[in-house]
């Protein structure tokens, strides 16, 4: 069953409180390194666990589904190629997205787990995870 491990659940809270301290300061460093810690060799682990994202069977539909992605241009994305034009053929590409909802647990203090809670919603929905997110995979819709 498809997970999204805790590191990247962790680096994608990180990089959206990181965004919110640069745009507005409405968090402050001291506040994103009690959640994520220092980093690196030396540095000590934040005061909050992220635990893997596990796909959920809420939906009863399989979590894989076939998808096309058919690039219009491919040989412009080539290297050493020219610009795209009119006469390019479409080249459908198969793939297996995911469907469906998945599992978030965040552990620790009630008072950071929902500061960190919101900060993974916003980078869910804003950023998204995984690859093709410019092509709108991996962009995730809160539960209403």
């Amino acid at each position: 069953m498809p997970i999204i491990p805790g590191s990247a659940v962790k680096g994608l809270a990180r990089a959206s409180a990181e965004y919110i301290e640069q745009q507005s300061g409405n968090i402050s460093r001291a506040a994103i390194t009690w959640l994520f810690g220092e980093g690196g060799d030396t540095g000590e682990g934040g005061g909050v666990y992220y635990h893997d994202a596990w796909w959920c069977d809420g939906n009863q539909q399989p979590p894989f589904v076939a998808e096309i992605v058919t690039p219009h241009h491919s040989e412009y994305y080539q290297e050493g190629k020219g610009p795209d034009s009119d006469m390019d053929s479409p080249t459908p590409a198969p793939q297996i997205a995911v469907q469906g909802s998945f599992y978030f647990v965040i552990e620790g203090a009630p008072e950071w787990t929902a500061v960190a809670a919101a900060l993974l919603q916003a980078g869910l929905t804003q950023w998204g995870v995984g690859g093709k997110k410019s092509s709108g995979y991996g962009i995730f819709r809160p539960k209403q």
